[in-house]
This record gives structure tokens, sequence and C-alpha cells, in this order.
């Protein structure tokens, strides 16, 4: 099987410059058996669906929709070289092509979630101690294109903490940043699992001058 080199990084592109927020993100779930994302007593979508552990929320690894499909999304690396391919690079990195059964194989088990990147970004959610009174932090969501060596269209979502002018997964002190994130995890989960869709949504290609250089 030959690996799509339509969502690898490549020399003729860069960063992605245009204003992206009618489009979708896509991210896998383990499983596509319905009821093992959504709560069938609401019918909403499950905080382990978007994320699992909750720990994950910091930084988020989702693709944009679009050139990448919902039949990329059924790529898995293998154990070997997930660390080496799923690293970030420039967007124009010069790659080798996975290798199928080496480098990476096709999980049709997999399953899915989407949301519309409008219904997020910037948003913020705050954290509060019981009920004492005060915010201890507040954090905003953002929308990162960080292309990794198997995928250009990779996209992570991130939490800029106003209080430190950073991004959560930034913070070396590794106590607080564990502190933050387990407390952050509730509340982001909450807020995208509102948003997020287990159906394939109706979505369109970036423009080409948007990622070429």
């Amino acid at each position: 099987m030959n690996y799509p080199t339509e969502i690898l990084p490549n020399n003729n592109r860069k960063l992605i410059s245009c204003d992206i927020q009618s489009h979708f993100l896509i991210r896998s779930t383990p499983t596509s058996v319905s009821s093992d994302l959504i709560d069938e007593v609401t019918g909403d979508i499950k905080q382990k669906t978007i994320c699992s552990p909750a720990e994950n929320i910091t930084d988020l690894s989702t693709s944009l929709l679009g050139v990448f499909t919902l039949d990329h999304n059924k790529i898995e690396l293998t154990k070997e070289s997930r660390v080496r391919l799923g690293s970030y690079c420039a967007p124009d990195a010069e790659v080798a092509v996975p290798i199928y059964e080496i480098d990476f194989y096709i999980d049709e088990n997999k399953g899915f979630w989407t949301i519309l990147i409008e219904k997020v970004l910037n948003e913020s959610v705050s954290y509060t101690f019981g009920d004492k009174p005060g915010v201890i932090f507040t954090a905003t969501c953002s929308i990162v294109h960080t292309p990794t060596f198997w995928n250009y269209w990779h996209f992570s979502i991130k939490w800029y903490l106003n209080d430190y002018k950073c991004y959560l997964d930034e913070i070396q002190d590794d106590k607080l940043n564990k502190k933050i994130s387990r407390r952050l995890s509730g509340e982001a989960r909450a807020m995208i699992a509102k948003f997020a869709k287990i159906i394939e949504p109706d979505y369109q290609e970036l423009l080409a001058d948007c990622y070429t250089k």
C-alpha cells in the first residue's frame, strides 16, 4: 500500500496563512461504536471520547479536513515509528515516504469526531476551587498549525493561559503544569464535547494559496 503523499510536508509548502474558522478539525477515536463514544442518556459525546487520558487536552492532536480526509484518519503509526514520524517539523521539511507495515498500517476500527473551528477558537474556560469565590485561572482555546513528519495537516488544540502569558504546554514546572492540566481538563473537554460531532461534515478544501509557497 502506498502512503498518501498529499498529506506529507514538502518543499513547496508553508505554514497555513489564511483564516480557517469555517473549516473542520478531525480527531481519531479508538473505536467507531457509537455507544462507546456517546452518552446514551444525554446524547452528548463523552468527555473521554474527546481525549483519554484527560491530560492529553494540554496539546490535543487533530487534523484539518480537506486534503486530509476520513480515509487518512485511519492511518496508524507503528510503535517503532510513532516518536520519529509524530514529531513536529517544518512545513517544507524533506521527509521520506512512510512504508506500509514498517512505519504505518490502516486501522479500520478507528472512529472519529469533528468540530467546526469557529465554535471553539478563542473560547475561554475558567477554573475555580469548589465554592470559593474567584477564578484561579482562565485558559483560551487556540488552534495552532503544527505539521508533523507524517502529516502536514496536523493541528494542535492548545490553551493559552492569560495569567501566565504562555501556552499550558510551555510551562516548564512539571508540578504546576500537571496541576493546571488536571484542573483544566474537565472544563476544556466539556467545552469541546458540546460542539463535536461523530458524523462526517460538509467540508471543503483550503485554497492552494493558503499553504503553498
